[in-house]
């Protein structure tokens, strides 16, 4: 059975009815007026929306001010993602390593204070 390709042009067209959806003759959707506040104040909450999300996506707000040393490796040319990432890690180490020495030199501090210093042997003899 071959099949044959029909062709419509803008005289020739087939029926709407050929279309449309049959079913049990049931609205699939509620029709309703909704009131013109109420579709402003859907619109104005999805603006802000839309907004907070965009906020996501930058490091500082619009009245903040951004710092002279501030580099984000991420729009820099010829760096890739896993290049940063590293580079974050490594820098996390290095923060971390070193808060361990600071807590580790404040111990030690508060350690020297607690004990008592040893009072030192006079080196005068005293008379027998």
């Amino acid at each position: 059975m071959a099949r044959t390709t029909k062709f419509f042009t803008q005289f020739d067209r087939p029926a709407k009815e050929q279309f449309l959806e049959v079913n049990s003759g049931e609205l699939l959707a509620e029709q309703s007026y909704v009131p013109i506040s109420k579709m402003i104040e859907t619109m104005t909450e999805a603006g802000v929306r839309l907004a907070e999300y965009k906020k996501m996506y930058y490091h500082f707000g619009p009245e903040e001010e951004v710092p002279d040393d501030f580099i984000d490796l991420t729009i820099q040319p010829g760096i890739e993602p896993a290049d940063v990432q590293a580079l974050q890690e490594d820098l996390q180490a290095s923060m971390d390593e070193k808060a361990k020495q600071a807590v580790a030199e404040e111990n030690s501090k508060t350690v020297e204070k607690s004990v008592p210093a040893a009072k030192p042997e006079s080196s005068e003899k005293e008379p027998d």
